[in-house]
This record gives C-alpha cells, structure tokens and sequence, in this order.
C-alpha cells in the first residue's frame, strides 16, 4: 500500500478514536471545568491534530507527532505569551489562528494548556 495511504488510514483512524473516547490522558487528571472542558474541546478540533501522536500501528509501533507535545508547555505567564503568540501569528510549521479563532477562544485553549499535563 502506498505511504500516503497508510498515512492518511493512520489519520482517520486516530481521529475516530480522539472522537469515540477523547484524547490519551495520564491516569490521573485534575478534574476539568467548564471553561477548561470547552478548550479542550477547541484543543481536540484545531490542534491534536498535530500535537498529539497518531495511534500505534503495526507499521510504526513509536508514532511521533507533526508538532511539539504540549503537555505540561504552559507553565507560566512568558510560555503563556509564547502559546498565545504562536496560536495567533503561527510558526515557520504552524499556521497561524488570528482569522479562524476568536481571542476568547485562544484563551479557552491556553486555559486547557495549563492543567493538561
């Protein structure tokens, strides 16, 4: 089979299952709150894509993810600024959100950033 099709199976799969049963989380997890909950909500439909490694598959048993992990990547107010300023303006690898998210919810996904660890 060809790569790109095993890459685009591996996708549609690790999307289905991010659907089906959330995100893979440690075993124990602060409990979230509302506005906690609605980013990690934004943070499964615009960034896990890239930030979170697709599923394991026979083919490739130590999948990595496209982008850094970010567990545990907001930590205080500069790496705060730093999160806020990538999702806003992008990266040499990251398209930047500053037309397809509110402030709001940029704010919403930095708050998620902060308890997921």
């Amino acid at each position: 089979m060809e790569a790109s099709m095993i890459r685009t199976r591996r996708i549609f799969v690790w999307l289905f299952a991010v659907l089906l049963l959330g995100p893979p989380m440690p075993a124990q997890t602060p409990p979230l709150y509302e506005r906690e909950l609605a980013g990690k909500k934004l943070f499964l439909q615009r960034c896990s894509i890239c930030h979170m490694p697709p599923l394991n598959t026979p083919e490739d048993p130590d999948p990595k993810p496209y982008g850094p992990k970010l567990n545990g990547f907001v930590r205080d107010q500069a790496s705060e600024d730093r999160a806020r300023q990538a999702i806003l303006n992008g990266t040499t690898r990251m398209p930047g959100f500053q037309y397809g998210l509110t402030k709001e919810q940029i704010e919403t996904i930095i708050g998620y950033l902060k308890v997921f660890q």
